[in-house]
């Protein structure tokens, strides 16, 4: 989706980083690597995937934390690359989460987003 094989000298931030995996893909590929999620399991797995994977890397943090947090986002400053893959639609307020991550896009960054799309009935079958 970015395009690119390197993300050196990148910073990239994971927005319910889930099972960590997206994380992982983008620290092995040479990005800084900030992953968040709200749900505690979730932490503790992105945890237990950076300490198999790239264990005392100073390069890659998680936290605990939510998209809805205006506060908590603002703490994260602004990334290169802003990633959250079907995340922001379970918030229960896709909008603001939405408005909270565009703010941690940098200048000329990168917003890469997946959200599902509610086609009635269709969706339900």
């Amino acid at each position: 989706m970015l395009g690119v094989n390197d993300l050196s000298g990148k910073r990239f931030l994971d927005v319910g980083s889930g099972s960590g995996l997206s994380s992982l893909v983008a620290r092995k590929m040479g990005a800084e690597v900030f992953s968040f999620d709200y749900d505690e399991q979730s932490v503790e797995c992105t945890k237990y995937l950076k300490q198999k994977y790239f264990k005392d890397d100073m390069l890659w943090s998680i936290e605990q934390g939510s998209a809805l947090n205006e506060d908590y986002m603002k703490t994260l400053r602004e990334f290169d690359i802003v990633y959250s893959w079907c995340v922001l639609h379970h918030t229960g307020d896709m909008i603001k989460a939405l408005a909270n991550v565009d703010s941690n896009v940098k200048k000329d960054g990168t917003l890469c987003i997946a959200i599902y799309n509610n086609q009635g009935n269709r969706s339900k079958i």
